[in-house]
């Protein structure tokens, strides 16, 4: 716990430590062992597969929780950013006469053994393209607010954010067992997209 996904030193990002606890959508029950991915851009809207000047797995991370289900990490609030608009996606979105934004969002894959894997992404509300996302990904569900954090010289925010997941089992008690479960206000649950 407490881990950076800052691999390079990035003093005009608003530091952010993000935690939560991954649990058992119906029993409520902490999983332990669960597996956080994470990955998001950096303040120059790239990921750093994008940008030769950022090093390797630069604001990417995967994270194990223990037996309380917890997890936390350092990361920066994320930024919005453009799609690339000069291929076929481009074309498409001027057909459309759309712009090419996306607002800023922070990429999960949250997965545990017996149980369906999570793929979202949640949002910070006070992007300006929040409700005007170019590839129209964004739920209210989604949407998260960070505040501000008191006694910590490594983060100004902080963002307390639980996943809840379906088990195999219980999804094929439900008729969800191939079919994404939506998501609920608060918290991941399922496999969203």
């Amino acid at each position: 716990m407490g881990d950076s996904i800052i691999m390079n030193s990035i003093p005009e990002g608003d530091h952010t430590f993000l935690h939560g606890k991954i649990i058992d959508y119906v029993t409520g029950k902490p999983l332990e062992g669960a597996e956080v991915d994470v990955w998001h851009t950096a303040p120059n809207g790239l990921y750093e597969q994008q940008d030769p000047d950022q090093p390797d797995m630069n604001l990417r991370g995967r994270f194990i929780t223990g037996a309380d289900g917890d997890f936390g990490f350092y990361c920066l609030r994320p930024t919005s950013y453009p799609v690339p608009n000069d291929g076929p996606a481009g074309k498409l979105l001027e057909i459309l006469d759309r712009h090419p934004m996306r607002p800023a969002h922070i990429h999960f894959i949250v997965s545990a053994p017996g149980y369906k894997p999570l793929v979202t992404q949640i949002f910070d509300r006070r992007d300006e393209h929040i409700t005007n996302d170019s590839v129209f990904a964004v739920k209210d569900s989604l949407i998260v607010d960070f505040a501000p954090r008191k006694g910590d010289n490594k983060a100004q925010f902080e963002l307390k954010y639980d996943f809840k997941l379906v088990s195999y089992d219980e999804a094929s008690k439900n008729g969800q067992a191939s079919l994404g479960v939506e998501q609920e206000s608060g918290s991941g649950i399922g496999s969203g997209y």
